[in-house]
């Protein structure tokens, strides 16, 4: 995973540096999402700390990935659980033809 900051600078991060920050911090993280490729390994090193990780595991277009959090963020502000989000995010890029196979939910 490679993170840039807004000038552009970037930094890999591996999941076992990701896995130790979560690890030390104070409050109660309950889902992340990594809309990246390939982040499936990132957000398994990272259940112990979290309820719910997000991942894909594999290439994730643009287009998907939007779609993806749209739906997702969407189904959350109204109120629905984490597990019935996700299910309608999938929906979300289902509709558009884009494909269901890459996001993957992770549970603790």
């Amino acid at each position: 995973m490679v993170l840039s900051d807004d000038r552009n600078y970037s930094q890999t991060v591996s999941a076992e540096a990701l896995s130790r920050l979560f690890a030390n911090l104070p409050s109660k993280v309950k889902c992340i999402i990594f809309n990246a490729c390939h982040s499936e390994e990132h957000g398994r090193a990272l259940l112990p700390y979290v309820d719910y990780v997000i991942g894909m595991n594999a290439v994730v277009n643009d287009a998907t990935a939007i779609k993806f959090a749209e739906g997702f963020y969407t189904a959350l502000f109204e109120g629905m659980e984490i597990e019935t989000a996700f299910q309608m995010a999938l929906f979300s890029v289902q509709a558009y033809n884009l494909g269901v196979n890459v996001p993957v939910l992770l549970k603790k």
